[in-house]
């Protein structure tokens, strides 16, 4: 798998490296809580870039789309919020909302543990003051707006249709993609399934995964003075190489 795809893991792995050497090398104390927020998208981007690689190297490629889609998520957060304290802040006090929406779920104490009264009425408090604050109602996203709605505010509606909506269907036990894991004949009898890692997606993923981080990153270093945006440059670069090569 590597050596088939060595240039879109060698692109992949660069900026991976850029992320943990930039992070060694630099302090940050976050000064506001956008501040605080591009620092937890960047580690969790990091760390799914990681895991991408690691599945892909290993031929798993359908596996690794799922989190591909997460990094889309991380990236798409990411720039709708970017600098914007009010946005930071509602992003984070979500977290209350959460919480209480736990606690009307059979299975809460399973996720939060051993809950007394006392913490329960915490966090119901908390819940009330979050929705006073920010007018959540019954919105499932932090934001009010779906990851489309998002996605498109930031200018990666195109991404989400290309990656978020294709590698949800590529992904999940629909029929359509049964052919990738069952061998069957003309008459559309069973003769073997693909138990085997295999090239399926891999460079779909890896050509999707690295533009994704860069956009984290990018919004890492628009909030942070890194000093790494000769690097940066190079590396949109060598994506556009890429994606003229591959698509």
């Amino acid at each position: 798998m590597i050596k088939k795809h060595k240039d879109l893991f060698k692109l992949n792995g660069e900026l991976a490296k850029l992320v943990a050497d930039t992070w060694e090398t630099k302090d940050f104390q976050p000064e506001t809580y956008a501040q605080v927020v591009i620092i937890f998208f960047l580690a969790k981007a990091y760390k799914t870039l990681r895991a991408i690689l690691l599945l892909c190297r290993q031929g798993y490629g359908e596996d690794a789309g799922i989190l591909l889609r997460s990094l889309f998520e991380i990236a798409v957060n990411a720039w709708y919020i970017a600098d914007n304290e009010e946005l930071a802040q509602r992003y984070l006090d979500f977290k209350a909302i959460q919480d209480h929406r736990l606690l009307e779920d059979p299975s809460w104490e399973f996720i939060l543990g051993k809950v007394g009264k006392d913490k329960m009425r915490e966090i119901s408090e908390r819940c009330a003051e979050a929705q006073a604050k920010h007018k959540y109602g019954k919105s499932i996203s932090w934001s009010g707006k779906s990851m489309k709605g998002m996605a498109e505010a930031v200018g990666l509606g195109p991404a989400y249709s290309s990656i978020y909506v294709i590698m949800s269907q590529l992904n999940h036990p629909s029929a359509g993609t049964m052919l990738d894991y069952v061998q069957m004949d003309k008459e559309g009898l069973v003769t073997g399934v693909k138990l085997s890692p295999s090239d399926n997606l891999i460079k779909e993923v890896l050509l999707g995964a690295v533009p994704l981080l860069l956009n984290v990153v990018k919004q890492w270093r628009m909030q942070f003075n890194l000093g790494i945006e000769t690097k940066i440059m190079e590396i949109d670069s060598r994506i556009m190489e890429m994606e003229a090569k591959y698509v």
